[in-house]
């Protein structure tokens, strides 16, 4: 949606508010084509962090 008001050329997306799954999250990473995630230490995993890398560009 916010790509139809701005061409942005990367989105950064920001998991400190979400209460959504790592797998919905790596899902929505690879379907938008995002670059870059942040998020705050307590949602750092091992896993999680090697799946966002699988999923980035």
């Amino acid at each position: 949606m916010l790509r139809d008001i701005y061409p942005f050329e990367s989105i950064i997306y920001t998991l400190y508010a979400t209460q959504d799954l790592p797998a919905e999250i790596t899902t929505f990473v690879k379907a938008n084509g995002i670059e870059a995630v942040t998020m705050p230490e307590y949602k750092v995993s091992p896993n999680f962090v090697a799946k966002l890398r699988e999923r980035v560009p």
